[in-house]
């Protein structure tokens, strides 16, 4: 309710359990994917969860400025926030720990969508900036130029591959899930080590008309590892160990900050002669 109340109903006996759940208005009410839990998102910048009996499982607190959009993964151990404050907030439902803040909108995010397949979260604000996020590693991944009316949560390919926007006039706009140039940099976004299959081999390498021209002699091979961050150390400090420049770390890592915790893998790239 606009006072913050929860109203809870016993479909079969209509009894109503009542909640005080926020200080402020509730602005929307979801269940997670197997309808075990009520995800509240409030006015006053706080999102709640809770069980049918009325048991506050979390509360997800860090937005500076009231909610206007959530979406569960698809196994409801995590859940995505938007807030007014022009950042996506994701969580642990069960513990309400914050696992990462998402900076890129310069509006307010009003729409996010977790994809079914797990992989991606996509974002619209009122800056008219739809993101697409990593649904595992959360680096912004690309963006897309929707219709400048758009007001509906897209719609997600079953299997990732493909995104159906409402368009004008009753059409509807079908655009790819991510640019082809950015497929292998996903792979090593990954961060696992795995074997090509076939078909990757063929699109990423065989088909490359680079590889009709003859290399140099004496060239220098690109040369790639995973840099774990020790507690106390900072990009700076990264990349003035292997000697590369901090906007390649950047790029490469797809960050929007330099802000970077103890844990975190950091995709380096080097190079040393052949």
């Amino acid at each position: 309710t606009r006072a913050g109340a929860l109203h809870l109903c016993q479909v079969e006996t209509g009894e109503t359990l009542n909640i005080q759940a926020h200080r402020a208005a509730i602005v929307q009410v979801l269940l997670s994917p197997d309808e075990s839990l009520i995800l509240c998102l409030s006015e006053d910048g706080t999102a709640s969860v809770w069980t049918w009996a009325g048991e506050r499982v979390a509360l997800l607190r860090g937005h500076r400025g009231g909610l206007r959009a959530a979406s569960f993964s698809p196994d409801g151990r995590r859940v995505v926030t938007a807030g007014a404050d022009s950042t996506l907030r994701v969580w642990e439902v069960t513990s309400g720990s914050l696992i990462r803040t998402l900076t890129g909108h310069k509006g307010v995010p009003y729409a996010v969508q977790w994809s079914p397949s797990g992989l991606h979260i996509l974002s619209i604000g009122t800056d008219q900036q739809a993101i697409l996020w990593s649904g595992r590693t959360f680096l912004h991944l690309t963006e897309y130029n929707f219709p400048l009316h758009i007001h509906f949560k897209p719609a997600f390919h079953p299997e990732g591959l493909l995104l159906a926007v409402p368009g004008p006039r009753g059409s509807v706009y079908i655009y790819p899930l991510l640019p082809d140039e950015q497929a292998l940099i996903n792979l090593a976004h990954e961060k696992q080590l795995r074997q090509l299959t076939p078909e990757e081999k063929r699109h990423f390498f065989l088909d490359d008309p680079r590889l009709t021209h003859e290399l140099p002699p004496q060239r220098k091979v690109p040369r790639a590892q995973i840099h774990t961050v020790q507690p106390g150390e900072t990009l700076a400090q990264i990349a003035l160990r292997y000697g590369i420049p901090i906007e390649q770390l950047r790029q490469l890592n797809r960050l929007s900050s330099d802000e970077i915790k103890p844990g975190d893998s950091i995709i380096i790239t080097y190079t040393e002669p052949e």
